[in-house]
């Protein structure tokens, strides 16, 4: 006799999917952004970055996926991106590859960064210093930051800093140290963290 199996049935929210990682991480973790707005994602992942229990010096990735009807796909740098960030240039998101890496490097306390891929160098470039203006009020509270604000006067600007012979962009608080960091390390490549520890470690 013949017995018909049933096709399997997959539920998009735990099908299991092949996210690639720009560098080696230790661990990886899916968050799911279905039908929340910028103040919710901003607000999940802020507790996801402290509460993470990462060991110390690993590296997880965290990837962003979300459902089209039965499928779902990881979201892209560019969508990640303008979805998040209110004040992000067009012509940065426009420089974006869609890889990019979004992980918590337990070191220092649970330190995020990204890093992204780019396809032009000039727009990423030129990008991140207009959103130079805007970028802490758009990242630190999405890197549970939002308390660095405070330690920030109207005159904060980012300065030039030379770190492990490469060009970097910091940006101090009112007693000197730096509270975020990005750096074109080649010309496919942006890199953003808050510590320099984990830069050196990217």
């Amino acid at each position: 006799f013949f017995v018909q199996k049933q096709k399997e049935q997959i539920n998009p929210k735990t099908a299991t999917l092949a996210v690639s990682s720009i560098i080696f991480v230790n661990t990886q973790k899916e968050m799911l952004i279905d039908g929340k707005d910028r103040d919710a994602i901003v607000a999940v992942i802020a507790k996801e970055i402290k509460g993470a229990n990462v060991r110390l010096d690993f590296i997880e990735q965290l990837f962003f996926t979300r459902t089209e009807g039965a499928i779902k796909t990881i979201v892209s740098a560019g969508d990640f991106f303008s979805l998040v960030f209110e004040h992000i240039p067009p012509t940065l998101l426009r420089s974006f590859e869609k890889e990019y890496l979004f992980g918590i490097h337990a070191f220092n306390g649970n330190t995020p960064f990204f890093i992204v891929r780019l396809n032009s160098f000039e727009n990423a470039f030129s990008g991140m210093l207009k959103w130079e203006k805007f970028i802490t009020d758009d990242i630190l509270p999405l890197f549970g930051k939002t308390e660095v604000l405070k330690m920030l006067t109207g005159g904060s600007r980012f300065e030039d800093y030379l770190f492990i012979n490469q060009d970097t962009r910091i940006l101090r608080n009112t007693s000197g140290d730096i509270v975020l960091l990005y750096a074109l390390p080649d010309r496919d490549t942006l890199v953003i963290t808050t510590d320099q520890d984990t830069f050196k470690e990217i």
